[in-house]
């Protein structure tokens, strides 16, 4: 053990990398055992570890579920372990790779405070990296999400604090593809200025073909203008490029509004669903799943899922939706509007 730690910790020196993963093949009497080990760089401690069999070599392929799921935990380890360390440490303490990483992730929680405490974090980033495009553009998002979570005190503030970061960050790299990403959700989702979301989203992947985060969001707009094909297809897009992202339920909830664009309702419930399964806070998945369950004639389930909308968001009413949502008077809004008022919200 203490030779494997002497290993480790070298490697952690040459590479500059604080998490190693390292595995190896066995064979057994039923077929051959993957052993899959998480460390700590540092210490060489082994964090968790992992194994899947699979009958012969041939049947590689097979084990793909098996490592896209330690994928997934090697993602969701290395989150958890910067945001407990960070949460642990004076502000001032904190790395700057663990304030990016705590910021981003506690910005995607379900609960209000963990996403409080992300702004904290970004904030700090931005203050200690200011040339540092990516680093705005993830705190122009933040700003969007305040916005459209119901959270701000001041609307008008915040949607010009966020075009101001968008703004920032693109001073600083004009071919940031993340830069123009967030500058385009903030376009489609607070100025609701259409035209200008979708030049930023097609000016990031033309900077970056892979760039998810453009695609899953160059979806919902192309859902807003009620391309229920195109929405549907960039949605699809994204996920192949982020199969295994740590933010998932956003994806199938965005996937689930593609959908009803594409007079899909049943694949729209489905994502809903699964959205929900994993972040059951987010509000426009709850409306989702209320308008395909109406359209699909499936009232019961609609009020029901009403209710349950109300229950986490009392003061809710279409009055709200009206005024906020950049699409409520479109077809799509319209199709939201009529499904939430027959199941019961008012």
């Amino acid at each position: 053990m203490a030779e494997k730690t002497t290993v480790v910790t070298e490697v952690q020196k040459t590479l500059g990398v604080d998490f190693l993963t390292t595995g190896f093949l066995r064979r057994s009497a039923s077929g051959i055992i993957c052993d899959i080990d998480f460390l700590d760089a540092k210490s060489g401690q082994i964090l968790w570890n992992r194994n899947f069999q699979i009958a012969n070599m041939s049947y590689l392929d097979d084990a793909a579920m098996q490592i896209e799921h330690i994928a997934r935990t090697v993602a969701k380890s290395i989150s958890d372990t910067a945001i407990a360390s960070s949460r642990m440490q004076p502000l001032n303490d904190v790395s700057d790779q663990n304030l990016l990483i705590s910021g981003v992730g506690l910005m995607h929680r379900a609960t209000i405070r963990d996403f409080l405490k992300s702004r904290d974090f970004l904030s700090e980033a931005t203050s200690r990296l200011p040339n540092l495009a990516e680093t705005h553009a993830w705190l122009a998002k933040w700003y969007v999400l305040n916005v459209m979570k119901g959270y701000t005190m001041d609307q008008k503030r915040d949607t010009q604090l966020a075009i101001d970061c968008t703004a920032k960050a693109l001073d600083l790299d004009p071919e940031s593809s993340l830069s123009l990403t967030i500058d385009g959700f903030a376009h489609n989702n607070l100025v609701h200025d259409f035209s200008t979301a979708d030049q930023r989203f097609e000016s990031a992947l033309d900077v970056n073909p892979n760039e998810s985060l453009a695609w899953l969001l160059r979806g919902s707009l192309k859902a807003f203008l009620n391309d229920g094909e195109a929405a549907v297809s960039s949605n699809q897009q994204a996920r192949k490029l982020s199969p295994i992202d740590p933010f998932n339920y956003y994806y199938d909830s965005l996937a689930s509004t593609a959908y009803i664009a594409a007079d899909d309702f049943e694949n729209a419930l489905v994502y809903a669903n699964r959205s929900l399964t994993t972040n059951d806070q987010h509000l426009s998945t709850h409306r989702a799943k209320i308008t395909a369950l109406h359209f699909m004639d499936r009232r019961e389930e609609a009020r029901t899922a009403a209710e349950e909308l109300l229950r986490i968001w009392p003061s809710y009413s279409l009055q709200h939706y009206e005024r906020s949502h950049p699409v409520s008077q479109e077809k799509l809004g319209r199709r939201a509007l009529k499904a939430m008022a027959a199941s019961g919200i008012n």
